[in-house]
């Protein structure tokens, strides 16, 4: 388990981690809606990278972002190992 420091660059650190994975990705997260972390989620699933997700449910995602959020869990939740909601 590895935990990050917040700082201006958390970001891009940490989806440098997540890129790095090889075997599996646990993520506990508030909410995902970032384009970039789940084109890169996508991209792991297709090396056959195990990914499992603690987040919120659809519900409490921003109306602006639901549909498209909901969506992209749903492409991918098969394939998901976990997609648990708190």
């Amino acid at each position: 388990m590895k935990f990050f420091e917040f700082s201006e660059d958390v970001v891009s650190v940490i989806l440098k981690e997540l890129d790095s994975a090889q075997k599996f990705i646990k993520i506990a997260v508030f909410q995902i809606h970032s384009d970039i972390l789940f084109e890169l989620l996508e991209k792991k699933l297709q090396q056959n990278v195990k990914i499992e997700i603690i987040t919120l449910p659809y519900d409490s995602i921003h109306e602006k972002n639901r549909d498209e959020v909901t969506e992209r869990f749903k492409k991918n939740r098969i394939t998901w190992s976990k997609a648990a909601f708190l």
